[in-house]
């Protein structure tokens, strides 16, 4: 409910800055910039693929950016370095970017009024994985898929830091990768082969290992009972 209320209230400082003139969010901005000041467009070569923003504690928020001389989409956190500049603002469908001395803005398309492309549903859930009794078979073709879209995998889940420390599962989707690995909404994640998820640079570490990884032991908290599921990548 408070999205449909923030949502509601841009909108209508949309509607009036068109009649006014200026952002009322910023009496000192120039028409069409952010009360952050960044109102321009990176010509960094780069492309914001998705963005999972935790508004109670900014760093929790990632971003998933390409880069277009590789064309690989790697996750970043507040204070990464991003093709030369630094990132220093996720927003919900935006991030800017300290380039040298300005602020500069990497945005989903859609951004200026448009509305974004639509985005077809995962079809069906993924092969690949075979549980029983919390041990689960895992292919790495599998693994190497969900890494190389990791935007694909933010839409599927909404994650939040929970009371307490480690990373609360608030809706898994049923056809996602994560509920096949026995993952449901309502979980909590607190440590990934024994490290815990302290935040969010621990969750980045961790998807970085995934490559290469041959087992991993999760530790949750689901309805006040801890469990562990393990995991074989072969």
């Amino acid at each position: 409910m408070q999205w449909l209320v923030v949502l509601a209230v841009f909108a209508n400082a949309k509607a009036v800055e068109t009649i006014v003139g200026r952002n009322i969010f910023c009496s000192g901005c120039e028409r069409g910039a952010t009360a952050g000041g960044a109102g321009v467009r990176t010509s960094l070569p780069l492309e914001l693929v998705s963005t999972m923003r935790c508004p109670s504690d900014e760093r929790w928020s990632v971003a998933v950016i390409l880069s277009t001389a590789d064309h690989v989409p790697r996750m970043y956190a507040r204070g990464s370095s991003v093709g030369g500049a630094e990132l220093v603002r996720i927003g919900a469908r935006r991030v800017e970017l300290r380039v040298g001395e300005r602020l500069e803005v990497l945005a989903l398309e859609g951004l200026d009024g448009a509305p974004p492309p639509s985005q077809p549903p995962p079809a069906g859930a993924p092969t690949g994985i075979a549980c029983s009794a919390g041990h689960c078979q895992v292919d790495r073709a599998l693994v190497q898929r969900v890494l190389a879209d990791p935007g694909a995998l933010a839409a599927t889940v909404r994650v939040a830091p929970a009371t307490g420390g480690g990373l609360a599962l608030l809706a898994v989707r049923p056809d996602s990768p994560l509920f096949q690995l026995g993952l449901r909404s309502g979980d909590r994640v607190r440590a990934v082969n024994h490290v815990p998820l302290a935040g969010v640079d621990e969750m980045l570490q961790l998807l970085a290992q995934l490559r290469n990884a041959t087992n991993l032991s999760v530790e949750l908290e689901r309805q006040g009972q801890r469990q562990t599921l393990d995991y074989q990548i072969r």
